[in-house]
């Protein structure tokens, strides 16, 4: 047996100190604190941002389950160490779940050897109800959570030594209660493509104001250093320049820049506020900063409001396609500019940004290149780094420049800001008139994603554009789906693009309605040119036509807009007219496409020959006008550079003409 000697002992022994310390700050930590008539269980914050409480009152309408139950929310926290978020989910889902039946029920003085299988069993009817119209009330994934909250407090409690002897025999939750289902959950629905755009062009025209702005107050800041009034000290009593006209044309805060350098200069990092502002000695300058319209006019120049980082947090959510607590919760450290193959980097806000230069190596990049990487953790996908790879540009809707942008805005006042925050790469100051004011990072109850400030703000976007209302979770989708369509279906890239983990999470949450009905259309499609195949004898084969080009026209080489409306051919069928969609009005080609060029010549040679075989006036009447629009109007468009490289084509001749 090895004994504990010299500084390997010490360490241990402190080591069992600090662990003890730790296990005994964590019990703490989880503590349940009581009052007349309330109940309430202390939890840490994420990142250790001290306590926060987790509200179980309602427990003390059932008397019989209120310590059995309150016992198992706070065993259950505490052995898995879960942060407030966690246990508040907890806390509201037994609340308006399990006891929310019971109340209804009628089952407040219930005891807890009174609990069997069959109320288990209502709860699951008692969540599968419905409205009058035969829907759902709750969500599935609702019902799922609410259950499983309550299956792993009837485990806790299976477990106890104190309430275990209490319970009831057959008590169970049993698995799989709506297993299957799942497919069957309704997607988001993406945003419609004209009110996208819309939207863009909004963004991007406050974002290029914002910027402008900002960049001018600076500008005229950084003129203004140097001014008298800047560097003079604040008066040690209230002072004002002149009297009536002539104290307007003496005060030198008149000039913007004057003012802005003063302010920054004399009242560094102090947040602007109607209130601040008249307990100044200098009125002369308190009053110029008020007439320029209050202190939301001239305090873009320092930091940005909650209303201004709408525009920048809806751009970077289109182009990085992250979700609302993702990209809100991000951090400045979690994106870097670096050139070339992820060499030296360009503009670096941190050391560890990117942990290992082989994540990208499958990315062609041209030497010299910028590129703009992306990796801030997503709490739900057990904190993995959801990384991003985009080319930087010099452009207003450009993530590099939008982030580029917010660190030097935001730079001066940072330090202020709460440690939690100081890394966050959107900070800004609230609009209320509180005297404390100080830059902060957006936190909702639970998460970055759930604050109220910015929720409030960003429904204010939509309303002063006149734009449709879509909720945030909307963005990600229809970025995902558009992934979809550029990659022709190809779910990989929609994987990729959505940072999964497994392609199977991309296809359960992400499979969009317009993805199931471009899905609906090509098996449409395919099924349709089937039955032409057969009808025409092999002839319009589809299996001809390279990747990309028109399915419906009957012609390889051509396009059809409305090849179902033909007036060659029977209606709201699939047009088989091969050979004639040059004569055609709905057909077209494009002369500056080698494959379609050299189509239109195999089909003149085709026309050519088939009337050796056909008679004269069947062959004039079917295909006579195909091969006039042939020689005089479609292949005399066709580019000398093109025609050169028809030469060099290698396509076997069109099926022959009959």
């Amino acid at each position: 047996m090895n004994s504990r000697r010299g500084s390997n002992a010490y360490k241990a022994k402190s080591r069992t100190k600090r662990e003890g310390a730790t296990s005994l700050d964590q019990a703490r930590r989880y503590r349940l604190v009581r009052s007349a008539g309330s109940i309430v269980l202390m939890c840490p914050k994420e990142g250790d941002k001290g306590e926060a409480a987790v509200d179980l009152s309602y427990l003390l309408a059932f008397p019989h389950l209120t310590e059995p139950f309150t016992q198992a929310v706070q065993g259950i926290c505490k052995r898995k160490a879960s942060t407030y978020a966690t246990c508040f989910k907890k806390g509201r889902e037994l609340e308006f779940g399990f006891f929310a039946f019971l109340e209804e029920k009628a089952l407040n003085n219930i005891r807890l050897e009174q609990l069997t299988t069959s109320h288990i069993e209502g709860f699951k009817s008692w969540l599968d109800q419905a409205d009058k119209t035969g829907l759902a009330i709750y969500a599935l994934q609702t019902r799922q959570h609410r259950m499983s909250h309550l299956r792993q407090v009837t485990e806790y409690l299976k477990q106890s030594g104190k309430w275990a002897p209490q319970l009831a025999s057959d008590l169970s939750v049993r698995p799989g209660m709506w297993a299957g289902q799942g497919r069957g959950r309704k997607p988001t629905p993406i945003i419609q493509e004209e009110d996208y755009r819309k939207i863009y062009q909004a963004c991007k025209k406050e974002i290029i104001e914002i910027t402008g702005r900002v960049n001018a107050m600076r500008a005229a800041l950084q003129a203004n250093l140097h001014h008298s009034a800047a560097l003079s000290p604040e008066p040690a009593e209230k002072t004002v320049y002149g009297k009536g006209v002539a104290r307007n044309l003496r005060n030198p805060y008149n000039d913007l820049g004057v003012l802005l350098a003063t302010l920054h200069r004399r009242y560094p990092r102090q947040i602007l506020t109607q209130e601040w502002l008249k307990s100044i000695n200098d009125r002369s300058l308190a009053e110029a900063a008020i007439r320029r319209g209050g202190t939301s006019a001239i305090s873009a120049c320092f930091y940005p409001s909650v209303r201004d980082l709408v525009p920048v947090v809806l751009m970077m959510a289109i182009h990085l396609d992250y979700n609302k607590a993702t990209l809100m919760g991000s951090k400045v450290s979690d994106y870097r500019i670096v050139t070339g193959k992820l060499g030296r980097p360009e503009f670096l806000a941190s050391a560890s940004l990117i942990e290992e230069e082989d994540a990208a190596d499958s990315v062609e990049e041209k030497e010299g290149e910028k590129l703009f990487m992306g990796a801030p953790i997503k709490k739900r996908a057990r904190y993995r780094p959801q990384e991003r790879i985009l080319p930087v540009e010099d452009a207003p809707d450009n993530p590099a420049f939008l982030w580029q942008f917010l660190v030097e805005w935001t730079s001066w006042f940072r330090p202020t800001s709460a440690p939690e925050w100081q890394d966050r790469l959107f900070l800004y100051v609230t609009g209320s008139t509180s005297p404390n004011k100080r830059m902060q990072g957006f936190d909702g109850t639970t998460n970055p994603g759930g604050d109220f400030n910015f929720d409030y703000a960003y429904k204010a976007f939509f309303r002063e554009h006149g734009l449709t209302y879509y909720t945030f979770r909307q963005f990600r989708p229809t970025g995902l789906d558009i992934v979809d369509v550029e990659f022709g279906g190809d779910i990989r890239a929609k994987q990729a693009a959505a940072g999964h983990a497994e392609v199977q999470t991309t296809y359960q949450s992400y499979t969009t309605d317009a993805q199931m009905q471009r899905g609906d259309e090509a098996l449409a499609q395919v099924s349709a040119t089937r039955e032409r195949f057969r009808k025409t004898q092999g002839k319009s084969d589809p299996r001809r036509k390279p990747v990309g080009a028109d399915m419906g026209a009957a012609t390889p080489g051509w396009t059809c807009p409305d090849p179902y409306d033909s007036p060659l051919y029977e209606k709201d069928r699939l047009c088989g007219g091969y050979g004639r969609c040059p004569a055609c009005p709905l057909g077209s080609m494009n002369p500056n496409d080698c494959y379609s060029a050299a189509q239109a010549f195999n089909l003149l040679d085709a026309i050519d020959k088939a009337g050796e075989t056909m008679a004269p006036t069947a062959w004039l009447e079917r295909y006579g006008p195909s091969r006039k629009d042939l020689i005089g109007f479609w292949l005399p468009q066709i580019p000398d550079h093109v025609l050169e490289q028809v030469r060099q084509m290698k396509l076997p001749p069109l099926p022959p003409l009959e």
